[in-house]
């Protein structure tokens, strides 16, 4: 399910590879985990990733 690989993510911030290249990962989590921001930038380069994954309904993952 998307909500536990989402919730696989290392809090706070780390290194990633990603294809080869290496990114800066940070996951932050708000509402009491219902929210939350993921936000990658690529490390030498210009690629970014950044997404926020809400959860609808409590007690749903």
């Amino acid at each position: 399910m998307l909500s536990r690989k989402i919730k696989a993510i290392p809090m706070g911030h780390s290194t990633v590879l990603f294809q080869g290249k290496k990114y800066s990962l940070s996951r932050t989590d708000f509402n009491e985990g219902r929210s939350t921001k993921v936000y990658a930038e690529e490390l030498g380069g210009n690629d970014f990733i950044s997404f926020n994954f809400y959860i609808s309904k409590k007690g749903r993952n």
